[in-house]
């Protein structure tokens, strides 16, 4: 992470949500753009299972909703408009959290402009509420399939296990956010990652956004959110069976007996 920064500091790239003063977190970044001054706020979910230290030294600004929009209030009178972004969400689902989206209205509430969200590997919607614009997840801009990629490090730096991860089209797909930051109207563009390019594509009536409704934590809404989550866990293992032919181990102890 420390090299990471260094570059961007190399090339005058600044960056946001980590924060190196214990005192307060949630320190925004805040610039200026075509005399509008701008502040940037990140967060990341505990969901997410985030390393939320480095050394010690320096710590990723850990969500919490009570605390941000404390500081989003007290930000807002000196700058035109706020961004936040999440890092949030459930992996591979086209629909958010119930939780997630109570947070991000309540968020929009308290004065921010622009929300984007990202974790989720899938294009989720993108609505407009009250003043404010909400990207539950944008998907995945630039992700190539991860074969045996070293992961999970020990504190000496060596990986303890390998990670693979096969794109699904869900995968594959993003929706691109273009803002008008004077007047908050906005289009969506349509993404994809083949071949190692990213193609923009045409919408199809395919790409209806899931109908958000005022109230999501329903049981009708959780139910179907799992109901997504485990069709596309087993299509995902289907695709898997196919590239990579393997008898489970319940049947080889069926078959040996």
């Amino acid at each position: 992470m420390n090299s990471t920064l260094a570059e961007l500091d190399k090339i005058n790239v600044k960056w946001f949500g980590l924060e190196s003063d214990n005192e307060r977190k949630n320190n925004p970044l805040t610039v200026e753009f075509n005399k509008s001054k701008i502040a940037f706020f990140a967060a990341v979910c505990p969901s997410t299972s985030p390393l939320i230290e480095s050394d010690d030294i320096v710590h990723l600004s850990l969500l919490n909703s009570e605390d941000l929009i404390r500081r989003v209030s007290e930000i807002r009178k000196l700058v035109d408009r706020v961004v936040v972004y999440i890092h949030w969400g459930v992996e591979e689902s086209s629909y958010p959290e119930a939780q997630d989206i109570s947070i991000a209205r309540k968020l929009i509430e308290a004065g921010v402009d622009i929300l984007v969200g990202s974790h989720a590997h899938a294009p989720q919607p993108i609505e407009k509420y009250r003043n404010g614009i909400i990207a539950y997840n944008l998907g995945n801009f630039i992700m190539p399939e991860m074969k045996n990629v070293p992961s999970y490090f020990d504190n000496t730096g060596i990986p303890q296990n390998k990670y693979d991860k096969r794109l699904m089209l869900w995968n594959r797909i993003s929706w691109g956010l273009v803002i008008d930051m004077e007047t908050l109207e906005y289009k969506i563009k349509k993404y994809i990652f083949l071949g190692n390019r990213v193609i923009e594509l045409p919408f199809t009536p395919f790409d209806r956004f899931i109908n958000m409704k005022q109230i999501a934590s329903d049981y009708s809404y959780e139910s179907e959110a799992r109901d997504h989550i485990n069709k596309r866990e087993s299509l995902r293992k289907l695709i898997d069976l196919i590239y990579k032919p393997h008898v489970p181990q319940k049947l080889k102890r069926i078959l040996w007996k």
